[in-house]
């Protein structure tokens, strides 16, 4: 694993433990120093927009896609693996300081609205070819 890698990952851990991370926090939990985190990245909020686009891979790569069947039975599959991924209490805060952060770290607003259209689309993939969108 990159130290750009590790420093994300050990971002979103420390998000879903706690309801912030300081740059000294990050840089123990990585075992880095700050100079090291701020070699990979400019500041924190670049690591902030970086762990956010990470975290939302991850979602997405947890939910299903290209589902066989009704558009029913397609919706209520997706639906259950959404509340799934969205039920756990890490995964919450760490949602939950993205969107309370989007409006003080330039580029995370944006990060947040393209993911949005990105889900649209995750679900209108569920749905059986030739269905109305």
């Amino acid at each position: 694993m990159s130290a750009r890698d590790k420093i994300l990952d050990t971002f979103l851990v420390l998000l879903r433990e706690q309801s912030t991370v300081s740059t000294r926090s990050l840089a123990q939990s990585t075992g880095l120093s700050k100079g090291t985190l701020y070699h990979h990245f400019k500041d924190m909020n670049e690591i902030c927009v970086h762990a956010h686009e990470l975290s939302f891979q991850k979602i997405m790569d947890d939910l299903p896609r290209d589902l066989p069947g009704s558009m029913e039975k397609n919706l209520l599959t997706f639906s259950r693996n959404f509340v799934k991924v969205m039920g756990d209490a890490g995964e919450q805060r760490v949602i939950k300081y993205f969107h309370l952060a989007a409006e003080n770290i330039p580029g995370l607003k944006s990060s947040l609205q393209e993911r949005v259209i990105r889900l649209g689309e995750l679900v209108a993939s569920v749905l059986p070819k030739g269905t109305a969108r």
